[in-house]
């Protein structure tokens, strides 16, 4: 049972980590003046919150509550001490969209939970919705701006679930197509 633990907590933590490239990368999430040890400060509190979260969708969670999941994780990282680390010293919420969706993404692939209810929006897969293709997710600040691509996402999707559409299509456009 040890080793089995030991294994999800190496697989757990390379999730965090690919979650937290993922989010940030393209993001300018930090602030000019945050120091090394902010930026750290930043990862521990959203691992921590993403890990804190993760345990809610081991069942369906709905619609709403996800949104509302995705608003408290920018609050959370925002108003949290790791604030100062953070550009204007918020978290947007099309960084933290992106980070919670996919690490629930990660979790469902490897059936530790059931499907989530959307999928992670980058630039790939915006692109592939028409009327939102000018909503940058590294640019959104709220809630209202992130449920206007969910709903240009179900357009596109129908009848497919999100999470689902989103695997397909984002392999899709990795490998070329």
């Amino acid at each position: 049972m040890r080793l089995f633990e030991e294994k999800w907590r190496f697989i757990h933590t390379g999730i965090l980590a690919s979650c937290r490239l993922a989010s940030f990368q393209r993001a300018n999430v930090y602030a000019s003046d945050a120091t090394d040890d902010q930026h750290l400060q930043l990862h521990k509190e959203l691992d921590a919150a993403l890990s804190e979260l993760g345990r809610q969708y081991s069942a369906r969670v709905s619609e709403e509550q996800h949104v509302r999941n995705i608003a408290e994780l920018a609050d959370r990282l925002s108003n949290s001490s790791c604030g100062r680390a953070l550009a204007e010293r918020t978290m947007r919420v099309g960084v933290a969209q992106k980070a919670l969706n996919l690490y629930l993404k990660y979790l469902w692939c490897l059936r530790r939970i059931p499907m989530p209810p959307h999928c992670p929006f980058d630039s790939r897969i915006i692109g592939l919705l028409p009327s939102a293709q000018q909503l940058p997710w590294t640019k959104i600040k709220n809630s209202l701006e992130y449920e206007t691509l969910v709903v240009a996402a179900k357009t596109v999707a129908n009848p497919t679930p999100l999470a689902e559409w989103e695997l397909i299509a984002y392999e899709t456009l990795s490998n070329g197509g």
